[in-house]
């Protein structure tokens, strides 16, 4: 699927990590814990604050996302709003 701005236009997408498996994520689910706050050493949990760090390094302000159009998936999936 491809993603496309309100204008017609292809979003870019960065990559921004991964988020390996881990026998931690299962255990935190089933505990209905957050995996940060119950494992906060496990490699999944500390790849999902890498990719947390990350994207909050590079996220528009709020006046900016703001002024951002709509996007929508093609192949019918519902778009997004960044606000």
């Amino acid at each position: 699927r491809f993603i496309r701005s309100g204008l017609g236009k292809p979003v870019s997408l960065a990559y921004v990590g991964a988020i390996p498996a881990d026998p931690a994520v299962e255990r935190a689910v089933c505990k209905r814990q957050l995996l940060t706050a119950a494992h906060p050493e496990a490699p999944a949990a500390r790849a999902l604050m890498a990719v947390a760090a990350c994207l909050e390094a590079t996220a528009p302000s709020p006046s900016e996302r703001r002024a951002l159009p709509a996007c929508s998936v093609i192949g019918g999936v519902p778009g997004c709003r960044l606000t």
